[in-house]
This record gives C-alpha cells, structure tokens and sequence, in this order.
C-alpha cells in the first residue's frame, strides 16, 4: 500500500493516521478526497441508522438494494473503480507529456521526430498575432507568449510543451514572422469607410426616432408600419430586455395609445406604442402563502451561515455544514 485515500470527515482522517503509522506509511501519503463521503441515503437521509438499516435482510442486499433516490455499495464500487481508472490513465498521460516534453526541447529545430514517435499530425495556421490568435487552440495566452518569445522567433525552435487545456498539449514553431506595421491607407480605406457609414446610419436612425417620437407624443397622425403585437408583463416580458420593459411600464396609460421610444442595445432607436393596458389577474393566495414559506426558508438558511461565519471568526472550530444540514 502506497496511498492513503481518506473522506474529510475527522474520524475517517483519524483512522487514516493510525492505519498509516501501523503500516510505516509517510502521513503525506495520506490524501484526502472529498468526493468520499457515507453512503447517499436518499430519502432516508439525515433519518436514524436503524431505519436505514431496515431495508436489508443481509448484509449482500446493500450492493444491489438502495432507498429511493440513494444508492448501494454497487454504485460506490462502480464510482471507486471508474476514479481508479481515471488515475491509472492519468499516470500514463503524465508520463507520455514528460517524454514529448522532453522531445520537443531536445530536437528543438523540427517537431517532426515527436510527431512520428506519439503518431500525431503537424498542423499549419494562418497569419496570427500576439493578440488574436486562432481558435480553438492557439488563442492560449501562455502559447502565444511563447511562440511570440524571441527564443522561438530568432533562434528558430519549438516552443516548450504547453497544456491548453486538461490532457491536450501543444508545442508550436514558427515558419514566417512579420514585424508589425502600420497598414497603408488603400487596404483599410474600405474598412474606414464601412465604419464611419454604419456610424452615420446609426446617428442619424436615433435622430429620426427622436423626431417620429416627438410627433406621436404631440398627437399627430400615427402612419407607421408597426410590428406583431404583443401582450407583456414584468414575468413574461416576451424577450423584451430591461430597459425596453422599463420604458414600457412608464408610459403615459390615460389616453391610448401612448407612445415611447429608446436608443437600444444595438445603438439604433426603438419606438413603443402601447394599444392596450390589462389589469393583472388576482394572485392565488395559496401561491403566495408558498412564496413566503420559501422566502422564509432563504432568510433562515442566510441566517445560519452568518451565525456560522460569526462562530468561525470567534473560535478555532471547522464547522461541516453538510452534517448541520442533514440533522436539520
């Protein structure tokens, strides 16, 4: 036995210790893993161990009988030997990242030879910079930083191995490099143009709701084209965003139809006519008295953990929520 895999509850960590002194097993081998933890109870849990045990005949029902919603020491075999699998093969990654590691830095001038070895493709990018880089990988900053680096860019050798994300790793060379520089006017006339035609499209958009607005609000013939009506509230705003449905509940309702307008979230101006203002139907009582049942409940549970939080400042105690919570 070489590791100790302990739950972070104390009598477990106990056991763990002793077990480890008996067996001359370093106590930094002793791992705790919070996913260990009792057997889920389902609907029995937080209920006494007699009732619980109540299901079971014999001891062999409990790999394949469990309370509804829990479950049984076949699911925690299941669980432990898919976590054992998940390290075996985590073991194997560790040492193939280290050999190709050690590949690329070694034979620094071409990536070729570790591409042969752990049988992968060489795949070649467009033009990138420092800043926008290429999806899906190399928009990583610490490769970026890396192929951009002067070892990389002079000298002509591959980046060290670098993890993007969990067990994909990634080692880049550079084949063309580009100081920067500013573009000639010609190849970015196009672009200034669009920009400032979109601009000007945008201002002069606000202004034109501006002024339809201001007509509509003063009574004068409404000869718009308007979109599908639709029926709002504050619950069902109809994928109006927020300040759209502000502007909707602020408007003028004696006389209809009333009209309002925003610049919105795209820059452009949005015109609101409301046709119609319903009452809201009466609130079920029932659901209210569940509402504040609920609300109730959230205002309890905040309660306890500033209570907790307060016990922890003023004592050197570990507090284990979930067990407060089970006996509650």
């Amino acid at each position: 036995i070489d590791l100790i895999y302990v739950s972070p509850f104390i009598r477990t960590q106990e056991s763990a210790k002793i077990i480890a002194e008996v067996l001359k097993i370093d106590q930094a081998n002793i791992i705790t893993d919070n996913r260990i933890h009792e057997v889920n109870g389902g609907e029995l849990d937080g209920h006494p161990d007699a009732e619980y045990q109540k299901l079971f005949e014999s001891a062999i029902e409990k790999f394949d009988k469990s309370p509804k919603g829990g479950e049984n020491y076949a699911d925690i075999k299941n669980q432990v030997e898919q976590e054992l699998k998940k390290q075996k093969a985590g073991k194997t990654f560790g040492e193939v990242a280290e050999s190709f590691g050690n590949m690329v830095y070694e034979q620094g001038d071409n990536l070729r030879p570790a591409a042969e070895k752990f049988k992968l493709s060489i795949q070649e990018s467009g033009w990138i910079n420092k800043k926008v880089g290429e999806a899906p990988y190399l928009t990583d900053e610490k490769l970026l930083n890396a192929i951009f680096s002067e070892d990389v860019i002079k000298n002509k050798h591959n980046t060290e191995s670098i993890e993007v994300k969990p067990n994909t790793l990634i080692s880049a060379r550079v084949v063309g490099h580009k100081p920067v520089a500013i573009p000639s006017i010609t190849i970015v006339k196009d672009k200034i143009n669009e920009i400032l035609v979109r601009h000007q499209a945008i201002d002069y958009a606000k202004e034109e709701g501006k002024k339809r607005l201001a007509q509509l609000q003063a009574g004068e013939k409404d000869t718009l084209t308007w979109g599908p009506v639709q029926q709002v509230s504050r619950r069902e705003p109809q994928g109006l965003d927020n300040e759209t449905l502000r502007s909707v509940f602020k408007a003028e309702s004696v006389k209809l139809p009333s009209y309002e307008g925003l610049v919105d979230s795209l820059g452009g101006f949005s015109l609101i006519r409301i046709s119609k203002v319903m009452e809201p139907l009466p609130v079920d009582k029932t659901r209210i008295k569940d509402f504040g049942k609920q609300l109730q409940q959230l205002i309890s549970q905040e309660e306890l953990l500033s209570y907790l939080a307060a016990i922890k400042q003023r004592s050197e105690v570990t507090i284990r929520k979930e067990n407060i919570e089970r006996r509650q």
